[in-house]
């Protein structure tokens, strides 16, 4: 825009020459820029560049002139013929030809003074004004917010460059020839355009292909070209958003950890003070089942042959639901279970009422609604030793890979607690053992010095005699003191034999297998033969035997204790009765009765216990003999005992004794072999 300043506008006119005018201005001395124009642009003219004087033809004035006055666009007109007829109020008339010294009042007037102190005002103001609406403009281009200014039927009237950079992307087409908006999303544009045009502003965000937008819809009162708009602000919020829900997310991840944590803590306390191996581990599966939002939670630990599963543990959040505990399930066909044992790591199976991976558990699967199943490893030292399984029956929930990071962490301190429960058991038992060897050991020593004592004592009075009297003795008395001695060597290894049976039951670990019975009971009265000889009696015993389970060198010890506790101490002469009887579990019970004055019913409770120095039964043979009879049978799975019978009567054919020694050992079951 040109400083306003003292200027004329010549507007065509044959009688006045734009020389003559110029000459006319010269000789005024007065600083005046002199302008040009058809008359057709004479009010265009006016508006842009305020001018002094016009100089025009009176014929040739517009009705507008007046008002242009009015608006001081100039402040004398000079007519370039004659005067008007309707002239202007406060304008000063020339009628040409005039002189240099009539112009000059024109160009130097006070009213010019004022009228151009106004102009410069004026022309500061629009500087200022364009100067601010170029940093607008700038601002307007180069903002990355959407600035979009629409009529009603949705023409662009005016947007920025952000704008034309992103409505692709946004997810609007511009019609070419009439810039209309035509929004993808027709529906939730149409929405909002129709509350815009109500007239409240409103604020709102919008996702539109894959953004987020958040809006400032303003209505414009006024009026641009006779067209109510409405300006749209829009700030992609995109990136706000992502970044908004990665914090949502990692708040979520966060508040899971601390749950984890707590969860953790309280199952590491829980197994800390819990001194009971299995109910440390219900409350582990309990928390287990609430910590992952499941149904179930089961607990399995491998046997000895790592061919099977057994669930040891277990709970569900379904009140009266079957408790699996107990169940045994082998590996073979449970590809699940075999994967997270054989290959040491976690498994998720989703669908496992289809899936193969649980195959063999399908039925169990549709019957309990599983839709999603996560196994893990129970690793101690390395080694697997079980398996821990959380199930759900949501069909909206999957198990994560997060999820399963944290089972493993609960089944490494599970396992490592069943171990050190093991270990305790096994440290608690080797030291039991000890301690039972060392006070076995102690009653040995005191069993076998007393039992030693006896024989040998008398061995040593008869050598003692023999050999101080020996010489004048006669043969018979020689002969008597001979044979005692050689009693006395005999009971002393017998002792020892009996000695080295207990010491053998006790170090060597055997394998049940079958044994026939007839054979065994043949063989212990082989054994007996010369005691048969010296006592005189009857034994009666079954034509036929059971087969059983047992070590045979064992058992035969056994009937050869109780045969010739029978021979030596029943009745005389001695009745023996021999037979078996099938028991409940598949057990067989075997026994010795005889028709002797039996045990009395006060030491039968103490009759079998090793070392333990008993006078009435070691008087009557019982004493080391049972203690081994005792130990035998429960290394082979059975037990021993006394039974009392009822007295004799004349039908009864029981013999004439109080009680009966009795033993049991397994049956044998060829579907075992």
């Amino acid at each position: 825009m040109t400083s306003p300043t003292r200027s004329i506008l010549l507007i065509n006119s044959p009688i006045l020459t734009v020389a003559t005018l110029r000459q006319l201005v010269s000789e005024t001395g007065e600083t005046t820029a002199l302008h040009t124009a058809v008359v057709a642009d004479m009010p265009a003219r006016l508006q842009t560049n305020p001018t002094a004087l016009v100089i025009a033809p009176s014929h040739q004035l517009d009705p507008a002139w007046p008002s242009l006055y009015a608006q001081a666009r100039f402040i004398g007109l000079l007519t370039a013929d004659t005067p008007l007829t309707a002239p202007l109020v406060g304008v000063t008339y020339l009628v040409v030809p005039f002189t240099a010294v009539q112009l000059r009042p024109h160009l130097t007037s006070p009213r010019l003074s004022h009228i151009h102190t106004q102009y410069q005002r004026e022309h500061n103001r629009r500087e200022k004004a364009e100067a601010f609406l170029d940093l607008y403009k700038t601002a307007f281009d180069n903002s990355h917010n959407i600035i979009l200014v629409l009529d009603p039927q949705a023409h662009i009237i005016l947007a920025n460059e952000a704008f034309w950079q992103l409505h692709h992307k946004l997810g609007f087409t511009v019609e070419q020839n009439t810039h209309q908006l035509r929004p993808h999303d027709n529906e939730a544009w149409a929405q909002l355009f129709a509350k815009a045009l109500v007239g409240q502003p409103f604020r709102q965000e919008l996702r539109t292909n894959g953004h987020t937008l958040a809006l400032a819809i303003n209505p414009l009162v006024s009026d641009i070209d006779g067209v109510t708009a409405v300006a749209i602000f829009a700030h992609d919020i995109t990136a706000r958003e992502r970044t908004k829900q990665d914090l949502q997310r990692t708040n979520l991840k966060l508040q899971a950890y601390v749950e984890e944590l707590a969860a953790l803590n309280n199952i590491a306390r829980t197994v800390a003070k819990v001194t009971d191996l299995q109910a440390a581990l219900e409350i582990v599966a309990e928390l287990m089942t609430t910590l992952f939002r499941a149904r179930n939670t089961g607990i399995t630990l491998l046997d000895e042959t790592d061919q099977t599963l057994t669930v040891v543990a277990d709970y569900s959040s379904h009140p009266g639901e079957p408790s699996p505990r107990g169940l045994v399930m082998p590996l073979a066909g449970n590809h699940s279970s075999w994967l997270v044992v054989k290959k040491a790591r976690s498994i998720i199976v989703d669908d496992p009422q289809t899936s193969d991976l649980t195959e063999s558990l399908h039925a169990l699967m549709r019957q309990r609604r599983t839709t999603s199943l996560m196994i893990a490893p129970l690793l101690a030292r390395g080694t697997v030793i079980g398996t821990i399984a959380v199930d759900t029956t949501d069909p909206d929930r999957r198990f994560t890979i997060e999820e399963t990071t944290l089972l493993e962490t609960v089944a490494v301190q599970i396992a490592n607690t069943i171990e050190n429960a093991r270990l305790f058991d096994e440290e608690r038992r080797m030291r039991q053992q000890a301690e039972r060897q060392n006070k076995d050991l102690d009653a040995f020593a005191s069993t076998v010095a007393h039992d030693l004592k006896s024989p040998m004592s008398l061995m040593m009075g008869f050598a003692e005699m023999l050999r101080d009297s020996g010489a004048t003795m006669p043969a018979d008395e020689i002969e008597m003191m001979a044979e005692q001695i050689y009693i006395g060597g005999r009971k002393m290894i017998s002792i020892v034999e009996e000695l080295l049976v207990l010491s053998s039951v006790t170090r060597e670990e055997i394998e049940l297998v079958p044994i026939a019975m007839s054979a065994v009971v043949e063989q212990a009265l082989s054994r007996l033969a010369g005691l048969l000889q010296i006592y005189e009696g009857e034994i009666d015993m079954p034509t036929e035997w059971p087969v059983c389970l047992g070590h045979a060198t064992w058992v035969e010890e056994v009937w050869v204790n109780y045969l010739s506790n029978g021979i030596k101490y029943g009745g005389r002469p001695y009745q023996l009765t021999l037979g078996y009887t099938y028991q409940a579990e598949d057990m067989i019970c075997f026994w010795v009765a005889d028709n002797g004055e039996g045990v009395p019913q006060e030491m039968e409770s103490e009759i079998f216990a090793e070392f333990t120095r008993l006078n009435q039964a070691r008087a009557q043979g019982h004493g080391l003999g049972l203690s081994i009879v005792k130990r035998i049978v429960e290394k082979l799975g059975g037990t021993v005992g006394i039974e009392r019978l009822p007295s004799p009567t004349a039908v009864s054919h029981n013999p004439p004794n109080n009680c009966r020694f009795y033993f049991t050992l397994p049956v044998f079951n060829l579907n075992q072999f």
